[in-house]
């Protein structure tokens, strides 16, 4: 197990250095940059999320979206595992524990978009359409970001998503619903494809393409790092 280790952290650190990574014309280096020189910006622009301040400027989002990935502890994989929380409280109709608990998971995971839809249709349900609107807005400003980062026709233009749900998101806002996926790779960076169907042709089958570097070969990687320091730990507790 642990020479699976070495050989995957080898893989994405192969991976890191040959992928040549641009969004929005910004280069993965450049935007690493930022983020290590304005981390407070991510902090700050995050809770001004959570406050539903629908002023913060595209800059300030775009290092938030993207450059989050570049933050502490982003793990794209453990923000999917939070929703059934949500979902089970939001059936319970328990929709004051449901912005609790999302305004807690953004907090935790600076970036995530998801969670705002619930915050915003919890506050519809509670009868607030002034916060359930705010909210809503930070979600739809959000969601802009890797929406329009491409059109998802081809590799060259694949939708740029800093985790995986957000591929379904932007499914669901395109009307579209996934029959199938793929991994692929492309000049070393690796792509989801998600197929859908032909509604007037049941044998015809349409790809829409997302560049999965920063959940897979970012988020990934820093997972196997840490997965492997606590089996360190608990080896050297043994010990």
């Amino acid at each position: 197990m642990k020479r699976l280790f070495n050989i995957l952290l080898l893989f994405f650190s192969i991976a890191f250095a040959n992928a040549q990574v641009y969004i929005y014309g910004i280069s993965l280096e450049e935007l690493k940059g930022e983020v290590l020189n304005n981390k407070h910006v991510i902090v700050e622009t995050n809770q001004r999320c959570i406050n539903l301040d629908t002023t913060v400027n595209i800059r300030d989002l775009f290092l938030l979206y993207f450059g989050s990935a570049f933050y502490d502890n982003y793990n794209p994989y453990a923000e999917s595992l939070a929703y059934s929380i949500i979902e089970s409280l939001y059936e319970e109709k328990k929709f004051k524990e449901v912005i609790e608990e999302c305004n807690n998971i953004i907090k935790d995971n600076p970036g995530i978009i998801k969670p705002f839809s619930y915050i915003g249709e919890a506050y519809y349900q509670l009868g607030d359409s002034a916060k359930a609107r705010l909210a809503y807005t930070v979600y739809y400003n959000l969601l802009s970001l890797p929406f329009y980062s491409g059109n998802g026709t081809c590799y060259d233009s694949a939708f740029v998503v800093r985790s995986i749900s957000d591929e379904y998101t932007i499914m669901h806002e395109l009307g579209l619903n996934s029959i199938g996926q793929s991994l692929n790779y492309n000049n070393n960076i690796p792509f989801d494809i998600l197929y859908t169907q032909n509604a007037e042709d049941n044998e015809e089958e349409t790809g829409y393409y997302f560049n999965i570097y920063l959940p897979f070969s970012i988020g990934l990687k820093e997972i196997l790092k840490s997965d492997s320091k606590e089996k360190k730990k608990r080896k050297n507790k043994k010990l």
